[in-house]
């Protein structure tokens, strides 16, 4: 197969974008391709919808696991090209079409040059939500086809320069994890709204004072945020004073511990208002992502194979503060995350107009190669 095979591969993944947990076409197309082209491979399926790929070693050393996502993103693209997406209010603005087809490429490498160790490949759905790396981790047949000694994954970065590689030592990205409270009071005329308990007033206190609950933790070691997603309080109903309402808050911290502290301020700040407003409360907790922490020897691997591609090397200072659940696989494993830049001037992830740059599938999965060779021979 050639690039512009590739590329287009590309376009048609983008063209017809699934939601987390529904990539059911998306992980079709990619193991009957797989079990079209590589002959050498075994494909299998993970956690539903997932499809891990096993090539065998020619020798002993160690086996390697590469990591994808299939998921798109519920945003209505703008982009008006050929192979835009097909549906209206769904599409890929994370760039993780791009990354599929970089392991799709891997795969055609790997069967025209065997990797001395075993190497697995894992197109991983619902990395969006945070349950896809956490559901495979579960899955039994995973654990029975694969035991990794290190696992990669990379993410396309706009804002860094085209082909560059962003390397950061232990921390990666920061730990998310996402709350979702609903208050239960008490209905009353809204001519009378003394005669009952209206939520409105805590949401907004909680709203209102997450910023100055941050000055408690935020000092010059670890930043920690709490960001207002969403309100949903009683209805249009103009003669009742709401006796009910959902608030949703994301909540992000460097580490996993530091994550846990903020969770419970949080949650006792909330429950500190609730009470004193009267209010029945319930808070769930969804979409964790884990801090990604990159392994020493893992990241030495990385920032050797971009020296011998002669890659600009860009080191950074800090962990991107949103959530990957590549950090499941980085708590069980030793491996590590690594960026590569996608285009001073390409739009940014998760923007109406983002679109992967096709210049980056060849850069990426020579790359992997590259690092695979590295770990299993050095």
């Amino acid at each position: 197969m050639e690039l512009s095979d590739f590329i287009n591969i590309r376009h048609h993944l983008h063209r017809y974008p699934e939601l987390s947990g529904q990539e059911n076409n998306t992980s079709k197309f990619i193991r009957e391709l797989l079990e079209e082209k590589c002959s050498r491979a075994q494909v299998m399926t993970v956690a539903e919808t997932g499809v891990l790929v096993k090539f065998e070693g020619k020798s002993s050393a160690p086996s390697i696991l590469l990591r994808c996502e299939l998921d798109a993103l519920a945003i209505h693209e703008t982009n008006d090209f050929k192979y835009q997406s097909v549906h209206e209010n769904i599409s890929h603005k994370c760039g993780h079409d791009g990354h599929m087809t970089i392991l799709l490429r891997v795969a055609h490498l790997l069967q025209n040059q065997p990797p001395k160790g075993n190497v697995f490949l894992l197109f991983q759905p619902a990395e969006e939500n945070g349950q896809g790396a956490k559901e495979v981790l579960e899955d039994d047949r995973f654990h029975i086809a694969c035991q990794p000694d290190y696992v990669y994954a990379l993410h396309n970065i706009p804002g860094k320069p085209m082909h560059s590689i962003s390397l950061k030592y232990k921390l990666f990205s920061g730990a998310v994890i996402s709350s979702e409270i609903t208050f239960h009071g008490k209905t009353a005329h809204a001519g009378e709204p003394e005669n009952g308990i209206n939520p409105s007033y805590a949401i907004a206190e909680i709203w209102q004072g997450s910023q100055e609950l941050l000055k408690k933790l935020n000092n010059d070691d670890s930043t920690y945020i709490i960001t207002p997603i969403y309100a949903n309080i009683g209805s249009r109903d103009f003669g009742i004073a709401a006796g009910h309402g959902q608030a949703g808050f994301t909540l992000r911290a460097q580490t996993n511990k530091g994550l846990t502290d903020l969770q419970n301020l949080f949650r006792d700040a909330v429950k500190r208002i609730c009470d004193q407003h009267q209010l029945e409360l319930k808070i769930k907790w969804i979409e964790e992502f884990p801090a990604i922490e990159n392994n020493m020897e893992a990241t030495d691997f990385i920032r050797n194979t971009a020296q011998s591609l002669d890659l600009e090397l860009i080191p950074m200072d800090d962990a991107f503060s949103w959530g990957e659940d590549f950090g499941h696989f980085t708590k069980k494993y030793k491996g590590a995350m690594f960026g590569l830049g996608a285009g001073v001037n390409c739009p940014a992830l998760h923007n109406s107009n983002y679109d992967f740059p096709d210049e980056l599938i060849k850069t990426g999965s020579d790359f992997f190669l590259k690092l695979i060779e590295k770990t299993q021979h050095d």
